[in-house]
């Protein structure tokens, strides 16, 4: 399912702390709506831990073949540099190297390390959840359905479109969207 993943190019570039609190680059796994069935098959079980399990285990499989390809895929001067002390450049520089660290990517030892505490990793890590979460479409919990009304009289050509949201686990139940 990760390669699958990578070859629809459905990964987003994501930035966390680990349990040290130091801060980690790793490459997010993006399922679709549709994918569930699959990853639904996947689970051992049908409770919360399974399927943490699962969601975990993906990601870091999604994140070892993200770096796998990137590793082999691209020529060592196309990748970012490692000499730049700020830390959006720390944090490509671990996206597209083995260890996922940013505190190790700061390469040769007489480069500055960037801040890796303090407001600016706060920011940055408020700037990459804001921007994932502009990526990430909709549950799709909620339906736009459109429903036509045919003109009652012949020489009015004129039809009714009418908005209506409709739950997506019951198709039946129908809400004018004016009411909404």
């Amino acid at each position: 399912m990760a390669a699958v993943l990578v070859n629809a190019g459905r990964v987003v570039p994501a930035l966390e702390t680990d349990r040290h609190g130091q801060l980690q680059a790793r490459w997010w796994p993006l399922p679709a709506a549709a994918d569930r069935p699959w990853l639904e098959a996947m689970l051992p079980a049908d409770d919360l831990a399974s399927q943490r399990l699962l969601a975990d285990a993906l990601a870091a499989a999604v994140d070892r073949c993200v770096r796998q390809r990137l590793l082999h895929g691209a020529s060592s001067g196309s990748r970012p540099s490692q000499r730049s002390s700020s830390l959006p450049a720390a944090w490509l520089t671990a996206l597209a190297s083995e260890d996922c660290l940013l505190s190790s990517t700061t390469v040769p030892a007489a480069a500055p390390a960037p801040a890796l505490t303090g407001d600016a990793q706060t920011a940055l890590l408020q700037a990459v959840a804001a921007w994932v979460r502009q990526g990430v479409a909709a549950s799709g919990e909620l339906q736009l359905c459109l429903r036509c009304h045919e003109p009652p009289d012949a020489r009015r050509r004129r039809w009714l479109v009418e908005l209506l949201l409709r739950p997506a686990v019951d198709p039946s139940l129908l809400v004018p969207l004016r009411r909404c």
